[in-house]
């Protein structure tokens, strides 16, 4: 049953969960589901080796491999035109149910996180589980880990489907062996370089809300198309998405598939990697429809980051987890004695002058004289020749 998930963007619906989701339409309450919450970093792409996650005393386990199969070679037969898998065929492989019913699917990235899409958790309340180990969602052997938090990336839409990418973290970690271990991270960029991809969930196994989820975990081949090729078909295809399926339809993932892995492997004896996130699509396995799916390789950075913040980070493959012990404190450097400067001599004071006192007026000899004998006045040449005849007159008269 497509339930809640039956939005539809124009005439392309998502792959939507299985009929659990008819028991989930409250929304989601936070302290039920544990902490939900979508981190703000952006997705960076780049390249990346398979990841394992620290486990105790420097503990490893190998990605990408089939204890039970072997590491390499076709998985057997070719969810939509599959068949049933068998216990240990996809050990990385888990069932995110509903009070124990499966509506999603995810992918084990290490023994405390679970990879899968956003678009299962936009409308559920509580009481949801991971289980893992087996094929068969009734059997007993199913080991069943609770989520703890919920971390979708910060730009997913429900519009666009764009970034239909989530991680999960558990509250006590997985236990590894032959039917339960961790997928690799891509390490190859373009799809078209992944011949061999397959598909497994326990989605339903046609089209149609009559048909319900399988009890039995189902496996299919797919081909991945060239993405130009299906933006064609899809205009609203972006580049964090690609597409797989097959032009006469057939074969496909459906609803219920929501949140597996599409994994591949480069060539025969290789490990198996994760290449998409079943997402959304038009119908299921129609001619010329094929599945659409999250480009895992955009988004590994997003991953190593947001791991890294809950304290539970990815280590690369074959790298043994050692705590770093706490640095020493390095002491500052002690700066170099810087001496003293030599005071500058105090500058000698320059002398004032004296100022010259005004020059005293002069005095005159005698007191007497200045007071009676004024100043003498030039004789002019107007009254000399009297005096002279005067004087002429006088010495005269006395000798005569």
């Amino acid at each position: 049953m497509e339930g809640l998930l039956g939005v539809r963007l124009g005439r392309h619906r998502r792959r939507g969960p299985g009929d659990a989701f008819d028991l989930a339409e409250s929304p989601l309450a936070a302290g039920q589901l544990g902490a939900v919450h979508q981190e703000n970093t952006l997705p960076h792409p780049e390249h990346a080796l398979c990841w394992t996650q620290e486990r105790g005393k420097g503990h490893l386990q190998v990605c990408g491999v089939r204890p039970g199969f072997g590491s390499s070679g076709r998985l057997q037969s070719r969810i939509v035109g599959g068949t049933d898998a068998a216990v240990g065929e996809f050990p990385w492989q888990v069932s995110i149910q509903f009070h124990r019913a499966h509506f999603c699917g995810g992918s084990i990235l290490s023994n405390w996180w679970v990879l899968t899409a956003a678009h299962c958790f936009t409308r559920i309340k509580s009481n949801l589980n991971i289980a893992v180990g087996t094929t068969h969602l009734d059997s007993p052997k199913m080991e069943r880990r609770r989520l703890d938090r919920l971390v979708m990336h910060p730009q997913f839409s429900q519009e666009t489907m764009d970034h239909d990418i989530a991680l999960v973290l558990l509250d006590t970690p997985f236990h590894f062996g032959k039917d339960t271990g961790p997928i690799c991270m891509p390490l190859l960029r373009d799809p078209l370089t992944w011949p061999d991809c397959w598909v497994a969930g326990w989605g339903q196994t046609a089209e149609g809300e009559e048909h319900p989820v399988s009890r039995t975990l189902q496996k299919v081949e797919m081909k991945v198309i060239p993405w130009d090729r299906c933006a064609a078909r899809f205009p609203q295809v972006t580049h964090n998405m690609l597409c797989a399926g097959f032009e006469e339809g057939g074969r496909d993932s459906c609803q219920g598939d929501s949140g597996g892995p599409l994994v591949c492997s480069s060539k025969a004896g290789e490990k198996w990697s994760q290449l998409g996130i079943v997402s959304w699509g038009e119908g299921c396995a129609r001619p010329g429809k094929p599945g659409i799916y999250t480009f895992v390789f955009n988004y590994l950075n997003w991953i190593k980051t947001v791991t890294a913040q809950e304290g539970k980070p990815f280590i690369p493959e074959g790298q043994a987890y050692t705590p770093k012990p706490s640095p020493r404190p390095i002491p500052p450097p002690v700066p170099a004695p810087v001496p003293a400067p030599t005071p500058a001599p105090a500058p000698k004071p320059i002398p004032k002058p004296i100022p010259k006192p005004p020059p005293k007026p002069p005095v005159p000899s005698s007191p007497e004289l200045e007071s009676a004998a004024p100043p003498l006045q030039p004789l002019s040449t107007c009254c000399l020749l009297p005096c002279l005849l005067l004087l002429l007159v006088g010495s005269l008269l006395s000798g005569g």
